[in-house]
């Protein structure tokens, strides 16, 4: 039998056009409005996208199988199977609707319950390829693009993070034709390496060059600064708690500006501020370290952008593009909506997880040690896309299920 192409793959168009909207409307935003009411308007355009993926998922066809197996609606199921088949002629149709039928039949023998061992390996393969694409760092990378290429010494970080979308836009479609041409472990292998060698890169990067670390260090210090500001203007309501933390984070930030311009390896003039120093001038002065460290990375200042557009487009080409066919293809069909939401479920709590703990690791520690630890992730995923992920390219959905979740039935005697 021939591959079956997944409808699901199709929902991604949609999606990836949102990540490049966001890249483009925020540089727009960001150069237009001022810093107080620029966030704002970021968060408020999201609606516009949204609203076009809401449409667009009405024109989404019903599940071919539902269709069949509890519509009880077979001609429409097997209409459905000649769109998104168009390489099957008529037999072959016909054949895949029986499969169908048969696997429900014999689906009348099986448990309702989800947390079986019939569904281990299932359960435990969707809980690593949705973790894994969090792990990677993905999500990071593209809610704090700005942050991450400031840290390079981009003088605009927020237009250079445009090119994460466009790439991401671009290698997605490459990811989609390669998918059914080259298989989902394939792809997962080309990502994982990608992954590897752009996150390696960029850790080994933010270790060597000391000027990296001053630049992270007068953003934070020129970030406090401002911060300072706004309170002394009163602008809003803070509480004594938030200011005292914002008053320390502050001087910690100064205290880190002074240390990462001692090192003996940076080449760049001394910095040292001192308490009494007017926050104005203390950010003038955090600029002015900014530009020279920035002057002296030189090129190597691209090492980071061109690391994470490698980056980019092996997550598109990879994980990006395999996880929700992927985890929509392992589930038997009694079961793939509650594995399709475990997948999700997964997915989203570790994006969640790290969009919260970045803000306050990348303050806490070195961005080489970020880099570094999603790298080493990125090296589990491979081993476990070597070693334990199956291949389902070219194979039915009935096929898979024997493999993955067979039907045990009670031996008799004869």
């Amino acid at each position: 039998m021939k591959a079956i192409k997944n409808p699901s793959t199709h929902v991604l168009f949609p999606s990836i056009l949102v990540n490049l909207k966001q890249s483009l409307f925020c540089y727009i935003i960001g150069n237009l409005c001022s810093v107080e009411t620029a966030w704002r308007w970021m968060l408020g355009v999201e609606a516009l996208p949204a609203l076009v993926y809401t449409v667009m998922c009405f024109t989404l066809p019903e599940s071919p199988r539902w269709l069949i197996v509890d519509a009880k609606k077979n001609a429409e199921g097997i209409e459905v199977f000649r769109k998104v088949n168009p390489g099957m002629n008529e037999q072959e149709i016909q054949e895949l609707a029986a499969s169908v039928e048969a696997s429900a039949a014999a689906g009348t023998e099986r448990t309702s319950k989800f947390w079986t061992k019939r569904l281990c390996c299932p359960i435990l393969f969707a809980f690593l390829i949705a973790a894994f694409n969090q792990l990677s760092g993905i999500n990071i990378i593209l809610y704090f693009a700005p942050r991450l290429l400031s840290l390079s010494g981009l003088d605009n970080a927020l237009a250079a993070s445009i090119s994460l979308g466009v790439t991401n836009l671009i290698f997605t479609f490459v990811g989609l034709w390669l998918i059914d041409k080259l298989g989902r472990r394939t792809l997962l292998y080309i990502g994982s390496a990608g992954y590897i060698l752009s996150l390696g890169v960029c850790a080994i990067a933010f270790f060597s060059f000391s000027e990296l670390k001053v630049v992270s260090a007068a953003i934070d210090t020129a970030g406090g600064a401002e911060q300072v500001m706004r309170i002394d203007r009163g602008e809003g309501y803070i509480a004594p708690a938030d200011r005292e933390r914002a008053c320390a984070e502050y001087a910690a930030a100064r205290k880190a500006l002074a240390e990462s311009t001692a090192q003996e390896r940076y080449k760049g003039a001394r910095v040292s501020i001192p308490a009494e120093l007017p926050p104005a001038e203390v950010k003038a002065v955090t600029e002015q370290a900014k530009l020279e460290a920035s002057r002296l990375l030189g090129s190597a200042s691209m090492i980071v952008l061109v690391c994470m557009i490698v980056f980019i487009a092996a997550h598109a080409i990879g994980s990006g593009t395999i996880i929700w066919v992927f985890i929509s293809e392992i589930f038997p069909n009694d079961q793939r909506a509650s594995g399709q939401a475990l997948g999700s479920f997964t997915h989203w709590i570790f994006a969640a997880l790290l969009t919260l703990i970045f803000p306050i690791a990348i303050k806490a520690f070195d961005a080489g040690y970020m880099f570094a630890f999603f790298c080493a992730m990125m090296i589990l995923q491979l081993i476990w896309a070597k070693t334990m992920m199956p291949e389902t390219r070219g194979r039915s959905l009935e096929e898979i299920e024997q493999e993955l979740s067979p039907v045990r039935r009670p031996v008799t005697e004869a």
